[in-house]
């Protein structure tokens, strides 16, 4: 009877003990579900200027006033393309992270990996459309 007292309570305290920490990951899991969040929707507005922009770059190439600026607008057409591309990449990342038959545990490696990538996407959509727009004024 001693015997089953004590594994019934080996039972209880590895199912408490399972719950609590099942329950700190998915708390983790949707810190990191929200950082990721947050960046996305800092960088989506301005990624949607993007086709626009890469456009007026375009135009603006085509003119003899782009002579003296020919390689930096053909190095932020490509460099606004690519990270256009990115982002959509990104987006499907994050659909198969959020939507896809993984453990909470592969789930948070995903959120973490795509909010490093996020940043990373955010600055250089950033940094690209402040010198397009700069170049596009002159």
């Amino acid at each position: 009877m001693k015997i089953v007292k004590n594994l019934i309570l080996v039972v209880i305290s590895s199912i408490m003990l399972f719950s609590c920490s099942n329950k700190e990951l998915e708390e983790q899991v949707k810190a990191e579900y929200d950082a990721v969040m947050k960046g996305h929707d800092e960088v989506m507005p301005i990624s949607l200027q993007i086709p626009n922009t890469i456009e007026k770059l375009t135009e603006l190439e085509n003119t003899a006033a782009a002579d003296s600026n020919l390689a930096e607008i053909k190095t932020l057409k490509s460099t606004l393309k690519r990270v256009n591309d990115d982002m959509y990449t990104w987006m499907d990342d994050f659909a198969a992270a959020m939507n896809g038959d993984i453990t909470s545990e592969e789930r948070l490696k995903a959120y973490k990996n795509l909010h490093e990538q996020i940043v990373v996407i955010d600055s250089t959509t950033v940094n690209s459309m402040k010198s397009a727009k700069k170049l596009l004024m002159q």
